[in-house]
């Protein structure tokens, strides 16, 4: 092999030792994860020594320090105000620290770790490593070979220097188009069938893929949001459940049950309580003309359930509505009184919330996975998952600045937002031929986890929504069940302090259908 050949493999293991390094430097020497928060007494620094370890099992060694605290807990675990551990890690964030404020309220605290093996950077390595590796054997093979040319008289006569160096340049470009289209198609084949839905968004979706799959809240006017529809189980209307039919059939008993979270259900397709109502009052009531829609929307509150109802629900004829809510109201009333009710825009609205809007404009969605893995990671060209929606900041500013806990704030803060709304959701209804039946909002009570605030400030929205149903009882029709007062507190029932099960669902439909029955509101098909 001539001094030439022998530079030229040099520097490809050279290039090959510098994939090895960049590999293990970005493991090894990632930079430290850290979190400081400061808040009056209150003090936490939580730190990990790496903010990016090879895959699930490998450690990293958590320091934290906490001030002004009742209590401290690290995985589970009491612990002291400051102290080291080594953890090795089964999920891409550290264990929690939570801690214990003197007030009781708790809050917890992790810090997120990435996998390398889960990287892109990873997959990038290794195909500059397998392209390196591929030049190399090109250039032994090639330094290897005695190449020739037929001359004149047929005769075999080695090529001249230049000719040489376009064979080789010729017999290199070939390669590299096969690999780079075998890569191509390699690398779309297996993040198509084996990568992350946010893999597939930045390296093989097309924009129009990407908007169907990103699960974003979507933007409506006036209301705040909405689910996105057509996935997830959901409708053309972004409703959780089967496609609405419009115009209504003939004959079709209409019931939608408006709510958020609790509503939408946290049970599999089939059984959130809408589903079981349905159910229900076919197979035991025989009332088969009956149809159940569920409406819930996760995160809304009274203002939302308000809007929605004008200028969507509406739109679907319902001859029924349930509204079952409390919860999610509370959380309004957690702000300083002067945002509550003073002289602002907001005006009682959650300052907490935060609008969204989805970005259609990043990235080039080059047909090319090859290209885009590259490009990506090496910053010639934004990632369309890194940025598919963004917060709208509230720029408004209100208070006195007085420093409030939860508890201070709701109860300084009534809840006449939560009357209004129900209020007004009754009087549309009315307006439009509809009826309402107003449900108390249950919680496993049971659960140390609410604080009692929380607990209280439920009551009063429980409170209202039975002293409204009977006052408008007469007037609009109105009707109500005490569904807070019966509900199941066996654990089987409940997923989370709010969220029900199954069993838990069906018992709430269950506790509905027989009321609705009782009180002859569903006409006989």
């Amino acid at each position: 092999m001539t001094p030439r050949n022998r530079n030229i493999l040099l520097i490809h293991w050279i290039a090959l030792l510098l994939v090895i390094v960049t590999a293990a430097a970005l493991v090894l020497i990632p930079g430290a994860r850290t979190l400081s928060v400061e808040q009056g007494s209150l003090a936490i620094s939580l730190s990990a020594d790496r903010s990016m370890v090879y895959g699930v099992g490998d450690c990293v060694t958590v320091e934290w320090r906490v001030e002004g605290v009742r209590e401290v807990y690290f995985a589970g675990e009491p612990a002291i105000g400051a102290g080291v551990k080594q953890v090795c890690l089964t999920e891409t964030e550290t264990p929690p620290l939570r801690v214990v404020l003197p007030d009781g309220t708790s809050g917890e605290y992790t810090l997120p770790i990435r996998f390398f093996t889960e990287q892109p950077a990873a997959l990038f390595l290794l195909i500059v490593a397998l392209l390196v590796i591929t030049s190399a054997l090109v250039t032994l093979g090639l330094a290897r070979v005695h190449v020739t040319a037929p001359d004149a008289s047929g005769a075999a006569r080695p090529l001249g220097r230049g000719q040489r160096v376009f064979t080789v340049i010729g017999v290199i470009a070939v390669l590299l188009v096969v690999v780079t289209l075998a890569l191509e198609v390699i690398l779309r084949v297996a993040l198509t069938n084996w990568g992350t839905v946010t893999q597939r968004i930045s390296y093989v979706y097309s924009r129009e893929e990407a908007d169907a799959v990103t699960g974003l809240p979507l933007v409506l006017p006036f209301i705040g949001y909405g689910a996105t529809p057509n996935e997830h189980g959901r409708n053309a209307f972004g409703y959780r459940g089967d496609e609405i039919t419009l115009p209504k059939p003939e004959g079709v008993y209409r019931i939608i049950a408006l709510g958020s979270s609790t509503t939408y259900g946290f049970t599999p397709d089939g059984e959130t309580y809408p589903d079981w109502l349905e159910r229900i009052l076919h197979e035991e009531y025989g009332l088969t003309n009956v149809e159940v829609i569920n409406a819930g929307v996760n995160g809304y509150n009274s203002w939302n359930l308000l809007v929605d109802f004008e200028l969507r629900i509406l739109e679907l004829d319902p001859d029924l509505i349930i509204i079952y809510e409390a919860g999610n109201d509370v959380k309004p009333r957690t702000v300083d009184p002067d945002c509550y009710r003073g002289i602002n825009m907001l005006r009682g609205l959650d300052v907490g919330s935060r609008a969204y809007y989805i970005d259609y404009n990043r990235g080039t969605f080059s047909p090319s996975t090859l290209y885009r893995l590259i490009a990506i990671n090496l910053g010639l060209d934004l990632d369309p998952a890194a940025s598919d929606a963004n917060a709208l900041p509230i720029r408004i500013a209100c208070g006195s600045g007085q420093t409030l806990t939860p508890a201070e704030a709701v109860a300084q803060n009534p809840p006449v937002y939560w009357e209004r709304n129900l209020t007004s959701v009754v009087g549309v209804a009315h307006a439009h031929g509809v009826r309402v039946l107003l449900s108390t909002w249950a919680y496993d009570r049971s659960n140390p986890e609410p604080e009692p605030y929380w607990h209280e400030a439920v009551a009063e929205h429980n409170a209202i929504t039975a002293r409204l149903a009977a006052d408008l009882s007469a007037e609009y029709g109105t009707l109500f069940v005490d569904f807070a007062a019966g509900a199941s507190q066996d654990p089987s029932a409940w997923g989370d302090y709010v969220h029900m099960t199954s069993e838990g669902s069906r018992l709430q439909a269950a506790t509905y259908a027989a009321y609705l029955v009782d009180q002859g509101v569903i006409p006989s098909p």
